[in-house]
């Protein structure tokens, strides 16, 4: 990689489009991870075909995947949460 460095965009928006999605972008990074892509897919199982064809191939010691939320959308859950709040009843102690 150091004597020969290639930029893997074109590969993994391959790979994110084969699953129905679309890559918006990929950065390399300091610190937790070496690079942090974001992209759209159809839905978790779509992510999750994505994370498995990549863990498979051996290419990455480790994948992690965090499903992100426009703040409508979170907006949206908390008013479910909300909603929903009266059918949960938590274990007592």
């Amino acid at each position: 990689m150091h004597s020969n460095p290639v930029d893997r965009t074109k590969a993994a928006s391959a790979a994110v489009e084969a699953v129905g999605g679309k890559l918006h972008s990929a950065f390399l990074t300091f610190g937790e991870s070496d690079i942090i892509v974001i992209y759209e897919a159809p839905d978790a199982i779509a992510s999750a075909a994505l994370a498995m064809t990549l863990g498979a191939s051996g290419a990455f010691s480790s994948i992690k995947t965090t499903a992100l939320l426009t703040t409508e959308e979170g907006v949206k859950a908390l008013k479910r949460s909300a909603e929903t709040k009266a059918a949960y009843k938590p274990p007592t102690r």
